[in-house]
């Protein structure tokens, strides 16, 4: 599949799920009130510009726009902050971190805005760094799912770990095309297909949760 076919695709299924997502958390939180429910809300929010600047990005050639600063930090961004959420359940914590989250997506934003001024990232090291980090991440919030599944069983929990296993794997191939350029076209690929699953299965989650 040609690899800008396969990259708009994923962007497309990112956005569009990311953005259902965000949608139906700001339907449902005035009703219960959940303050991890809004750091979700607001993580796929972030997710779904990211998306859309990436796609904007690489379909018009004369938009001059290093958008793939937002696109790594967004990223980690929300994913880290859905990460924190799974932390703890007491409420302060909860609410400290949406303080946090609101102006980090303030901040996010701008970095956005200024995108057409920003010069590229510099160097495949560069890259690497603030790529490993959505990795890492979402590593770890499967970890937390997978050991809430172990104690309750729930068909919700063990789709949330596969989905952010499958974004793990995804970021993982996107790390190693970098280091194994002569495989870059392969480890794109796969990675994107990878992440593509995720976010379907995130989706599935969520519908039937």
């Amino acid at each position: 599949m040609d690899r800008l076919l396969l990259s708009n695709m994923l962007d497309v299924i990112t956005a569009l799920v990311c953005l259902f997502i965000t949608i139906r958390v700001f339907l449902v939180y005035p009703n219960v009130r959940s303050p991890r429910l809004l750091v979700l809300g607001l993580s796929m929010g972030i997710l779904t510009l990211g998306a859309i600047a990436d796609l904007v990005s690489s379909n018009l050639a004369s938009l001059e726009a290093h958008t793939d600063w937002f696109l790594y930090l967004g990223e980690t961004a929300a994913l880290l902050c859905i990460l924190l959420s799974l932390v703890s359940d007491a409420n302060a914590y909860l609410e400290r971190l949406i303080r946090v989250q609101v102006f980090a997506t303030v901040l996010l934003v701008g970095l956005l805005l200024i995108s057409i001024v920003l010069p590229d990232i510099p160097n495949v090291g560069v890259r690497e760094i603030v790529g490993s980090t959505r990795y890492i991440v979402c590593t770890g919030i499967s970890f937390f799912y997978i050991t809430g599944f172990m104690k309750k069983q729930s068909r919700f929990g063990i789709l949330m770990a596969l989905c952010f296993l499958l974004l793990a794997a995804g970021y993982l191939m996107d790390m190693q095309q970098y280091i194994m350029p002569v495989r870059e076209a392969l480890f794109d690929s796969v990675g994107d297909f990878s992440r593509l699953a995720g976010w379907l299965t995130l989706l599935i989650a969520v519908l039937i949760g």
